[in-house]
């Protein structure tokens, strides 16, 4: 049995196919309204304070817990206490911030503003239930602030509990429409939940806002990059690595929207920036190791790809691009190997059904091949090139009837599919309908010098 190496599985199954906006929630910053909370409580701070804190230098010696203590027997209120945490926060000291906050809170145990900012930094920190805890703990103490909502918005939009998520930014919205912060994490929750309308909508209106938010240009290119409008999305990346010159997920970003473009120098010189920049890059080794897959280089793709896995062991799209290399190459067990690890982390994976699906064809397994493209069709009723390999291999098994139903399929998705209209007239020939089989060979002929192989 031949599948015809036009239908070979895409080397690229990624962009955004985990859902959308992946990458720009593994970057996401700190919640600029606490920030702004911070600057308020600074500025209220006497000569004395100032004296006391000695400006930054300070906060950037004191790299212990015991001297955070210290130092903080030496303060005489609660706001040079938070005023401290914040430095400490800013200086990358996290123990020392929280232990700051929570003197504050001891000392004040309604003082919103420290629950807020030590939610902050429990996140930081990768102490999720204790930063919802206190974000909602500053919910309940200062329900007329938006900045509170924003923080247990973050929160709840970090963590996947996107429904949530917008009921906050709702709340802060509400409470003051001019955070652009908040329009734009409610546009990346409206993403994830598939309207993209409303995301879009929300990310407009959060660059009207602040021209210079690279967050929402660089969500709103994830969305148009999902969408299929490569263009929208380079332009929005480029825009956010003006504003960001070192924002690596801009980078690793556009390289993908650029590969999805075809435009693999481009894509290359991108993801090497990327990867210059972090070299623990996962999501840049993933686009490389499928640049280097379209330009051939299986090596050098094998090399990244491999690297991506070790950074990312959980990350089913890692492995299902990595089988797509075994499979070019024709190590068919390799791909077999990679596409289940796959699916065992994402059982909706299609890129990963589609590799074994072929996989399995190459080595002659009809029954296992067709599971797997049945599979991806029930996934997506749609999906071109499931309904194509499939209708092939039922044409070689002379089950002409399914065969020309997955075929008729696949015109209905896409009427300038070339493969199919050859894979048709072979099923005519073989129904004896010379007439029809020669009138779907004419519409290939037509159609091949623009479009040569399936999409």
């Amino acid at each position: 049995m031949r599948v015809p190496s036009p239908l070979l599985v895409p080397l690229l199954g990624l962009f955004l196919a985990s859902g959308p906006l992946s990458q720009w929630l593994e970057a996401a910053p700190k919640t600029q309204s606490a920030s702004e909370d911070r600057l308020t409580a600074k500025a209220g701070l006497s000569a004395e304070t100032d004296s006391v804190l000695d400006g930054e230098e300070s906060a950037t010696e004191m790299e212990s817990p015991a001297q955070v203590k210290v130092f903080l027997a030496e303060l005489h209120s609660v706001t040079e206490i938070v005023a401290l945490g914040d430095s400490l926060y800013e200086k990358g000291n996290l123990v020392g911030a929280v232990i700051a906050y929570t003197k504050a809170i001891e000392l004040d145990p309604k003082l919103a503003t420290a629950f807020c900012n030590r939610s902050e930094t429990y996140f930081a920190q990768g102490e999720i239930d204790k930063s919802l805890a206190d974000a909602s703990e500053a919910v309940r103490l200062a329900p007329t602030d938006a900045a509170v909502f924003v923080q247990r918005g973050r929160v709840y939009l970090e963590t996947g509990r996107f429904a949530k998520a917008i009921v906050d930014f709702d709340e802060a919205i509400q409470r003051d429409a001019t955070i652009a912060f908040a329009f734009a994490c409610r546009g990346n929750a409206h993403a994830h939940l598939g309207a993209n309308p409303k995301a879009i909508a929300d990310l407009n209106r959060a660059i009207e806002i602040d021209a210079q938010n690279a967050i929402a240009y660089r969500t709103r290119g994830a969305i148009y990059g999902g969408m299929g409008k490569c263009d929208k999305a380079i332009a929005d990346f480029s825009e956010a690595i003006r504003i960001c010159p070192d924002d690596v997920y801009a980078y690793s970003s556009r390289g993908e929207a650029y590969l999805k473009a075809g435009c693999l120098e481009k894509a290359l010189l991108d993801v090497n920036e990327a990867i210059r920049l972090d070299a623990g890059n996962e999501y840049a080794h993933l686009t490389r190791g499928a640049v280097y897959a379209q330009q051939g280089a299986f090596e050098k793709a094998l090399a990244d790809l491999d690297k991506a896995v070790q950074l990312a062991p959980n990350d089913s799209d890692a492995y299902s691009n990595r089988g797509c290399v075994h499979l070019a190459t024709g190590n068919f067990d390799k791909a077999i190997a990679d596409a289940a690890k796959s699916l065992e982390l994402d059982p909706r994976n299609s890129v990963a059904y589609r590799c074994r699906g072929t996989a399995y064809a190459k080595k002659g397994n009809a029954a296992k091949a067709i599971a797997d493209f049945s599979e991806i069709v029930r996934l997506n009723p749609g999906d071109v090139l499931a309904h194509l390999n499939r209708g092939i291999i039922y044409t070689e098994q002379g089950d002409l009837e399914e065969a020309l139903a997955d075929v008729n399929a696949a015109i209905a998705s896409d009427p300038k599919c070339v493969e199919a209209y050859r894979c048709r007239s072979r099923i005519f020939d073989k129904q004896g309908k010379k007439d029809l089989a020669e009138a779907d060979r004419a519409t290939a002929q037509k159609l091949s010098p623009a479009t040569t192989a399936a999409k």
